[in-house]
């Protein structure tokens, strides 16, 4: 048997098929979407958002909010960069 006929009955194989290929694509496909939360000096939070990007010429970081529009905020503004996190949002009030 060569390589060629070896991967074609992997290939085939219903698991890869019906189980592996698609738990790939799920673990690939999931670092997409990583949230961060920036904490500020006056202890406002900028919550899940894309990873800011700092200029360092302009002192500025640059990221994009859930609707996907660009905010920029001074990075003598920013305490802490960390990832998102459900436990780190304030409680529900039910209003």
């Amino acid at each position: 048997m060569t390589i060629r006929n070896l991967s074609k009955v992997w290939l085939s194989c219903s698991l890869v098929r019906g189980l592996l290929l698609p738990l790939l694509a799920a673990v690939l496909l999931s670092g997409c979407a990583h949230r961060y939360d920036i904490m500020l000096t006056n202890g406002g939070r900028v919550t899940n958002v894309t990873k800011p990007v700092l200029d360092r010429e302009t002192g500025v970081f640059t990221y994009n909010d859930v609707a996907g529009n660009e905010h920029k905020i001074s990075a003598g503004r920013v305490v802490d960069i960390g990832p998102h996190s459900k436990k780190n949002e304030p409680p529900d009030t039910g209003k």
